[in-house]
């Protein structure tokens, strides 16, 4: 089979006409092949049946001999009627006579299936010549449809490499524009850790200046109640003292002494226990502490990464609390107005108590009195406060000062009086013991 070409064809259309050639020749030769293999089969398939004539001769043959051999054993039959030596010999031949048969038997049954084989592989190579002739068939016809899509894909081809000269071109600027973003992003990364190692300096720094602070606010504690002991011991001595003198020279005019020392006492502990400005000043120091203190708390709260979301909740909660604790500083007012007022009860108690003590030692030392009286018991003086209630800083720890108390938890509970309590103190209270639990 010859294929047609022009004289205007292109050098790829002769490359695929010449591969067109080429299989035509191999599918020729494949041809040829099956051609001399359906001539071998067929000389098989002469040999085989010369075999079977050959076989059928051997067995017409066979045949006769076995006849032969049962009208010698029907002989040897009759003269087994005279000898019975013989008649064991020729039972013994005959014996042997039917197992060559049998061996022969089953010789034949082997030919006969190796020639139902061949005659089954002569179908099938008949069958497959006729398949190998349509796939010549259909092969010519993709060769020429072949030469239509060689065409058609080599414009598509051309139209390729257009597009991938552009697409080249845009991903090269949109990877020039990549590295320079990843180039900023860089720079960014580096001064932000660098503005958070300045922000892990300065926490530092506020927490050495917190620890110094809580020290100095303890010092200072101690020096005030130092003070306050020291103030209340002169006081109680004092009182001893002129006890003792009353009752070394009380006389008639016991009245006048019980008036002049009951006017002593009024001197000691008249008027507030602290001034005005000393408490003013004193409420804004603690009020600075503890801005400190909620600053330095908040910065570690949301420094520390959260663990869980529990531990999360709690510490929002804790900085709620602690803001709208800070932002009402009414509550705060009102404790020091109620120490106050608690400082006047006490110094008239006091002032009951002292009048009534010297008038029962009047009445023992009067010689009119014969009754026996039992020695009163001086009470002593409760009109200062600890440094403490002042402070705030009476369980300040300096290993780890933000797991103190607060403020407002050392604070009394009952601020006015022990029957009407502000519901507004109690739920800070609250607040305050939940955010120490945690």
């Amino acid at each position: 089979m010859t294929l047609p070409s022009s004289s205007s064809s292109s050098i790829y259309g002769n490359s695929n006409t010449w591969t067109s050639d080429q299989d035509m020749e191999t599918l020729r030769l494949l041809l040829i092949d099956k051609e001399r293999e359906r001539q071998s089969l067929a000389n098989d398939l002469d040999v085989a049946a010369r075999l079977g004539l050959v076989i059928s001769e051997t067995n017409e043959a066979l045949h006769i001999k076995l006849g032969q051999v049962q009208q010698e054993n029907h002989d040897l039959q009759q003269a087994l009627m005279y000898a019975t030596t013989p008649r064991e010999q020729l039972t013994e031949e005959l014996d042997q006579a039917r197992k060559d048969l049998d061996t022969f038997r089953l010789e034949m049954d082997g030919l006969a299936g190796q020639l139902v084989d061949m005659t089954a592989e002569i179908v099938e190579s008949r069958s497959k010549v006729s398949v190998y002739a349509k796939r010549l068939a259909e092969v010519e016809h993709k060769l020429t449809t072949t030469r239509g899509m060689n065409q058609h894909l080599q414009s598509l081809l051309e139209k390729t490499l257009l597009s991938q000269k552009q697409s080249s071109s845009t991903t090269s600027h949109l990877v020039k524009n990549l590295q320079a973003d990843l180039i900023k992003i860089v720079t960014e990364n580096e001064q932000l850790r660098h503005r958070i190692v300045e922000l892990e300096q300065q926490q530092m720094e506020g927490e050495d200046r917190l620890t110094n602070m809580a020290a100095q606010a303890q010092d200072y504690a101690a020096l005030l109640e130092q003070a306050q002991n020291t103030i209340h011991h002169l006081g109680e001595s004092r009182l001893l003292l002129e006890d003792d003198e009353e009752d070394d020279g009380l006389s008639n005019n016991d009245l006048s002494t019980i008036s002049s020392s009951t006017g002593y006492n009024e001197t000691i502990t008249k008027g507030a226990v602290f001034s005005v400005e000393f408490r003013q000043e004193m409420q804004k120091e603690i009020e600075r502490n503890l801005q400190l203190r909620h600053e330095i708390r908040h910065r570690i709260i949301t420094a520390d990464p959260p663990t869980t979301t529990t531990t999360t909740e709690t510490k929002k909660k804790g900085q709620q609390g602690l803001k709208a604790l800070l932002a009402d500083r009414d509550p705060g007012l009102s404790m020091l107005a109620s120490s106050s007022s608690s400082t006047t009860t006490s110094t008239t108690s006091t002032r009951r108590s002292f009048t009534d003590t010297n008038k029962k030692k009047a009445r023992k030392n009067d010689p009119t009195n014969n009754r026996s009286t039992a020695t009163p018991v001086l009470h002593p003086l409760n009109t200062l406060r600890p440094a403490t209630f002042l402070t705030g800083f009476n369980d300040f720890d300096h290993q780890n000062p933000l797991k103190r108390p607060s403020f407002l938890s050392t604070m009394p509970r009952h601020s006015t009086s022990s029957s009407s309590s502000n519901i507004s103190t109690r739920f800070f209270h609250r607040i305050a013991s939940r955010f120490d639990e945690s």
